[in-house]
């Protein structure tokens, strides 16, 4: 597993572009006015949400040098320079994926290999560094608090990295932070730190 200061190296030119796959996922979301959303669980949106990230993943990063992607019995892994493995998912207030406790996804959070061969090309380090990156809501459930990309060392957090609050994220092409959204379903509000603030990129776990 990497070290925090490695992978944000590495994650530093692709940053801008994580950030826009999470937020226009969650704002797809929240932006469709479908009277249907006040019927959803939150597992029922937090799938949908998933759905619209990995879409987004692919739109985004299809041409980006350097990463590649594929599905691995239903997970679905973003592979950075052959070095880091991103998974897109709903992250807990302790920054941990939020999902059902599979061998898959134990292995994931684990650090430890993925079937026969994790990365797109010969001689990857297998396991790679596993990395979620995602969206954390507010304590009340009605927004969205942080998008992170987090490093899980079993039920712990070995590292984090702030997203949503990148210095002149909001003008390098990211979908703009939306307002609450009227009607029936609960807002979502993105908010982008000022810069001027001096605001951390970087968050580390205990």
């Amino acid at each position: 597993m990497i070290a925090n200061y490695q992978a944000d190296a590495i994650l530093e030119p692709h940053k801008a572009k994580l950030l826009e796959v999470v937020a226009t996922a969650v704002q797809n979301y929240y932006s469709d006015d479908s009277s249907l959303k006040v019927n959803h669980s939150k597992g029922t949106r937090s799938s949908i949400i998933n759905d619209e990230m990995r879409a987004a993943a692919r739109r985004v990063f299809g041409n980006v040098s350097g990463v590649a992607f594929t599905t691995k019995r239903g997970m679905f892994l973003l592979y950075v320079d052959n070095q880091i493995a991103i998974r897109f998912k709903k992250l807990t207030r302790r920054l941990l994926a939020q999902n059902h406790p599979t061998q898959q996804a134990l292995a994931f959070s684990n650090q430890k290999q993925l079937g026969q061969q994790l990365g797109p090309l010969p001689g990857t380090p297998d396991p790679m560094t596993h990395v979620n990156v995602g969206y954390q809501m507010n304590a009340l459930d009605t927004g969205v608090s942080g998008i992170y990309a987090a490093c899980p060392n079993g039920e712990m957090l070995a590292w984090a990295i702030d997203l949503l609050h990148l210095g002149g994220a909001s003008g390098s092409g990211v979908p703009s932070p939306i307002s609450p959204v009227s009607g029936s379903g609960p807002g979502v509000i993105l908010r982008t730190k000022d810069a001027t603030k001096g605001g951390e990129k970087q968050k580390r776990g205990s």
